[in-house]
Parts: C-alpha cells; structure tokens; sequence
C-alpha cells in the first residue's frame, strides 16, 4: 500500500513538472524570437509646412431674396377686359397691369357727373334765396342733401372704377401672369408675381453662440452653386422667434 501511493505520488510530481517545463520552454522562446525580430518599418509622408494666414469664418445656408415681393390680387371680382403687361417684363409704379371690366360703373358715373351741374346750381340757389327767407329751411336743407350726396356718388364710382384697375404699387420685375383676357377673375385669384430686385437680401441664420463674433459691417462671402457671386457687408444683426440669431 505504502509502494502504490508512493508511485501515485511520483507519477503526479512528474506531470506537473512536465508541465510547469514546457511552459518555461516556451516563454523563453518566444522570448528568444521578440528579442531577435527586426524592428518594424513604417511609411512617412513628409510635407513641406509652410504659415499662412487662416480667417476664421461662419458657414451658414441662407436664401436670396428682394428687396420686396407681392403676388397681385384683385380687391373685387369680374371680367377681364384688358391685361397691359408682358410676363418676366419691368413694370413702374402706378403702372396699369390688368383692367376689369367697368363699363356699368363708367356709364353710371356719366350719368352721375352730367347731373352734377344742375344740382349745384339749384344748391347755390336755393342757399341764396334761403338767406333772402324767399324759401324754407327745409327747402334748402333738401337742395343741399341731394347736391352733396350725388358729389360723394361720384366719388364712390371713381372709386370703383378705380378698384377695378390693378397697379403696380411699386417698381419692379413681374414674373409669368396667371391669368388670360376674358377671365372672370375672384378677389383672391393671382394674377402675377411682382418683385422689386433693384436690392437683393441675404438672409440666413447663424447659432446662437457664434453671435458674438459677427458684427455690422463684416464682411459676407456669398456663393451660389459652387461659384462667388459678391461680397457683401452686414447691415444688421436682430433676434429671430426661433432663439437662433439671424444676419441680413
């Protein structure tokens, strides 16, 4: 009993040993291979540094925009008699783009206007014989109704007419018009863009922390495709509803 456990011993001592060696064995030689191995080789690319000068700058997407637009409406609605503009053409302000038609009312105010003379006659008559006491009050209060009331008459069928005629309101360039001759037009019909490009905006908006480096009078460099178009300045600096700082 003794010999077998002696053996069982011996046996376990010689395994572990076998073991612990080649781990030895092979730590020294990797050891043996690291210290030997020729050292690494690297691509460097060499440049040729030279200073210049860097400007900080802020890139932002903006749009270009006039100076002002408007789409023409019509205040009221009818037939259209007459269309006095050419699409993508220079209009002035005052100018007559487009007619309805008003006959009705120019025929009306025809009528009004040749009875104009004759009731201020009567007016002016009856104001004369009223302080001679020739005629009642009454009389002359009713001459004076009917004289300022075909005046004002008048000027309300000028009006319309007037309102019938759509103007340029101000200087500019129309774009292609919506609308063809014989057309019954509705209020809220459009019948062209007009925009005033004789002063072109940049608008665009920069974050809020870069607010502090941009002020009135900087410089803007402004692209568009790829290509530089001019070189503006800032005209001013406000406060948009979005929290974010916006540059025009």
């Amino acid at each position: 009993m003794k010999k077998w456990t002696f053996f069982m011993l011996l046996i376990a001592v010689l395994l572990f040993g076998s073991v612990i060696g080649f781990n030895l064995f092979k730590q020294q030689k990797i050891a043996e291979y690291l210290a030997n191995r020729p050292e690494p080789e690297f691509p460097v690319t060499v440049t040729t540094v030279k200073p210049v000068d860097w400007v900080p700058v802020i890139e932002a997407i903006g749009f270009v925009e006039p100076n002002q637009g408007v789409t023409l409406t019509s205040e009221t609605s009818g037939v259209i008699s007459n269309i006095s503009f050419a699409s993508g053409s220079q209009v002035e302000k005052g100018q007559l783009l487009v007619s309805l038609d008003s006959d009705v009312e120019k025929a009306n105010l025809k009528s009004s206007e040749a009875r104009l003379p004759a009731a201020e006659a009567k007016y002016k008559r009856y104001q004369g014989l009223y302080k001679k006491g020739s005629i009642s009050k009454e009389a002359y209060d009713e001459a004076e109704a009917s004289y300022y009331s075909l005046a004002a008459d008048i000027e309300s069928l000028k009006a319309q007419i007037d309102r019938r005629e759509i103007k340029a309101p101000f200087s500019g360039v129309v774009g292609i018009r919506n609308v063809f001759l014989g057309q019954y037009l509705q209020p809220s019909d459009s019948i062209v863009r007009l925009e005033d490009i004789s002063l072109m905006k940049l608008r665009f908006t920069v974050p809020q922390t870069d607010f502090s480096r941009v002020s009135i009078g900087q410089d803007v460099d402004i692209f568009v495709d790829a290509i530089q178009i001019s070189r503006s300045k800032v005209l001013s600096v406000r406060l948009s509803q979005q929290s974010a700082f916006r540059v025009v």
